[in-house]
C-alpha cells in the first residue's frame, strides 16, 4: 500500500483518526515502513488529530501532557500529606511539650507553606489547560 492508495480518503473532510500501524499489536501497513510515512500522512490529512492511536497536536495533546504533570504533582502532594500525617502521629505519640514541640510546630508551618505553593502550581496548570481549550 502506498500513500496514493489512501487518496480516496482525502475527500473525507471530517476524518480525525487514522490507524495504519498498531503499536500494541505490532501490526502495520507496509506503507508505515517508508521514510516519510508520518509526515506524508499529516501533509495529506491536515484534519487528523489521531494517527496510529496517538494524539498528533492541538489542545488534546496539550491537555494530556498537562494531565500527566498534574498527576505527578498530585502524587507529590499526597506523599507530602502522608509524610505530614506520619510525622504528626509521631509527635502525638511522644507527648513531649518541650522545645521539640516548637521545632515540630515550625516544621508543620513550613510543610503547610510548601503544600500551599504546590497547590498554587496545580491551580496554575489547571488554568493553563482551561485556557488552551478556549483557544
Amino acid at each position: 500500500m502506498t500513500l496514493k492508495s489512501l487518496s480516496p480518503l482525502i475527500n473525507l473532510v471530517q476524518l480525525r483518526s487514522l490507524c495504519l500501524w498498531n503499536h500494541d499489536e505490532k501490526l502495520s501497513n507496509p506503507m508505515c515502513n517508508t521514510t516519510f510515512y508520518y509526515q506524508d500522512v499529516l501533509n495529506n490529512f491536515p484534519t487528523l488529530q489521531v494517527l496510529d492511536n496517538k494524539w498528533i497536536h492541538g489542545t488534546c495533546n496539550e491537555f494530556f501532557q498537562n494531565s500527566a504533570t498534574l498527576e505527578t504533582q498530585i502524587e507529590t502532594l499526597e506523599n507530602k500529606n502522608t509524610n505530614f500525617i506520619n510525622k504528626n502521629q509521631h509527635v502525638e505519640n511522644t507527648n513531649q511539650l518541650s522545645s521539640s514541640s516548637t521545632t515540630s510546630l515550625n516544621e508543620k508551618v513550613m510543610f503547610l507553606k510548601e503544600t500551599r505553593d504546590d497547590y498554587d502550581n496545580v491551580l496554575k496548570l489547571i488554568q493553563e489547560t482551561e485556557d488552551s481549550f478556549k483557544k
